[in-house]
């Protein structure tokens, strides 16, 4: 793995008292009267506030506008609640072509199977590095169903036995970690009881940044989804892109971090509410492993070295393709889900995912 130089990625969490814009800077405060530090404006590239004690001044806002700084909202329960950013030039044209294609259900099915099959094909990969054979086999399986479903509630149905199937495999990686004295219940969403459901909830959350400002970046609306249905309350194209390689940005780090032994139990707490999450000090670590993965380091894949940031913003420009060639594709549902589509990056380590450094 190689590295690479880039900004900074701002996280706010309940330990900071308050955010000022000062003479180029963002000034943090430990308390009311405590300057905690100052940190250059031109060197912030993102802003994830984490939390719900944070008061966002109305200069702050101003300012992300201003210098085109995405500001990044998670809840307490780690999932994303929001983000703000800077329009775009290609905004409009960019998503006439996202709404047309989109808008009828026919073809936005074709492209839900293209992300499920992408899914589930991560998924085996994953199973396969765990020589699970077995459950490999029930993978494909549920793989050739895809291309037959006719309707998104039968999709989904095959989406949920590919979880099933793929979750346990996963648990078992966890339990049988060496001297490991992590437990999994089970994938548990909202709110997160467990250590290992914390872990994943915090890297779906700031996965889910990263993916919604490539998204905006390129002039889409992460609001108008594919696979899943479009919600006033939820950026279900952002989820879209989160999909195809969720397992590989976010469960194998998961599961390095817990087989090098870099987080404990004795690590999380609980609120009063039976959320589990990490002690401040320690999440300050998960943030500054997972931007430093994010931003610094090169993965091998089919085209090149190629950094995570990198990667996402190459999947968005896929589907600003896909959105594009609709209207020159002359059937639909063609059947052509044994492969996968061919400029799709592919990985050639799956191991590089799980190492921390």
């Amino acid at each position: 793995m190689e590295l690479s130089k880039t900004k900074t990625d701002i996280v706010i969490d309940d330990t900071i008292h308050e955010i000022k814009t000062h003479a180029g800077f963002l000034r943090l405060y430990s308390d009311k009267d405590e300057i905690l530090g100052d940190v250059p404006i031109y060197q912030v590239n993102s802003i994830l506030i984490e939390g719900s004690k944070i008061n966002i001044p109305a200069s702050l806002i101003k300012l992300c506008c201003q210098e085109k700084i995405p500001l990044h909202i998670l809840t307490n329960q780690h999932k994303h609640y929001g983000s703000l950013h800077f329009t775009t030039d290609n905004n409009i044209l960019n998503r006439q072509t996202q709404f047309q294609a989109l808008l009828n259900e026919s073809w936005r099915l074709y492209l839900a199977k293209q992300i499920l099959h992408q899914k589930i094909f991560m998924q085996k990969k994953m199973l396969e590095s765990w020589q699970s054979k077995s459950s490999v086999e029930m993978l494909q399986t549920c793989i050739n169903k895809i291309n037959n479903k006719v309707k998104f509630q039968g999709l989904m149905g095959t989406e949920g036995q590919a979880a099933i199937i793929y979750w346990q495999e996963f648990g078992k990686q966890i339990l049988n970690t060496p001297n490991t004295k992590f437990t999994w219940p089970g994938r548990v969403k909202h709110p997160t009881t467990d250590p290992i459901n914390s872990m994943l909830s915090l890297a779906y959350g700031l996965l889910a940044t990263q993916c919604q400002t490539s998204l905006t970046l390129q002039g889409l609306d992460p609001y108008l989804g594919i696979l899943h249905k479009s919600n006033a309350d939820r950026p279900a194209l952002t989820y879209d892109l989160m999909e195809i390689y969720r397992c590989l940005l976010v469960d194998l780090w998961v599961l390095g971090l817990v087989q090098q032994n870099i987080f404990s139990p004795e690590d999380f707490t609980f609120t009063k509410e039976g959320i589990c999450t990490l002690f401040p000090h320690k999440k300050n670590e998960f943030f500054r492993l997972w931007f430093k993965r994010l931003k610094y380091y090169k993965f091998s894949s089919n085209y090149e070295q190629i950094s995570l940031d990198q990667f996402l913003t190459s999947n968005t420009k896929l589907l600003n393709s896909w959105f594009e060639n609709i209207s020159k594709m002359k059937e639909r549902n063609t059947g052509r889900f044994n492969r996968l589509p061919e400029k799709l990056i592919v990985f050639s380590n799956l191991k590089e995912f799980s190492f921390i450094e």
